[in-house]
């Protein structure tokens, strides 16, 4: 029966990860045809499974340092309630196993509401990339067939802010489908 390896932090909706292990050594019990998967499941764990797993431990470790020791749980709100029963479900797959299309916009553009100090919007800016980049790069090594679009000062809605790139790369990308 596998065993999930998993850490959560009900405060925020990332920071979840799951990978599916045999009990037992399953790269020695496995029949020689099942190598080739269990290969793969390894070379994932190790190149993409446990980066982000020990990022996520890294951000957890920094929330817990400065938040002072006798700081309040998270309130109990049905938002709350909500992000714990989506993580309480949450599992990573070992990637896709077919064509796939991604489009991130990295950086985002700065909201309306984004700090007037220069010092403070190129900050924002270079959090926002760094976070954005970090996930298009683990997408992409998670999926080394994929194709992976970067639309840099996209909104959110990148399909809406950016539609003319978004049907060009999707035009592109389904051209190219067998």
């Amino acid at each position: 029966m596998p065993t999930p390896i998993t850490t959560t932090a009900p405060q925020k909706e990332s920071g979840c990860l799951t990978h599916l292990l045999s009990e037992e050594n399953w790269m020695s019990t496995a029949p020689q045809a099942h190598r080739g998967k269990n290969n793969s499941k390894m070379k994932h764990l190790v190149e993409v499974s446990l980066p982000r797993f020990q990022k996520d431990l890294e951000q957890e470790g920094k929330q817990l340092q400065s938040a002072p020791d006798n700081a309040p749980g998270p309130p109990n709100t049905p938002q709350v309630q909500i992000n714990a029963a989506i993580l309480k479900g949450f599992q990573i797959y070992g990637g896709v196993h077919c064509p796939a299309l991604a489009i991130f916009a990295d950086p985002h553009a700065l909201p309306a509401d984004a700090p007037a100090d220069s010092t403070k919007r190129a900050t924002q800016v270079a959090e926002d990339q760094a976070r954005t980049s970090e996930q298009a790069e683990a997408f992409q090594v998670g999926n080394p067939s994929a194709t992976v679009i970067r639309i840099p000062n996209a909104s959110y809605f990148v399909f809406r802010s950016n539609e003319t790139e978004v049907l060009r790369e999707m035009n592109a990308f389904i051209a190219k489908l067998p």
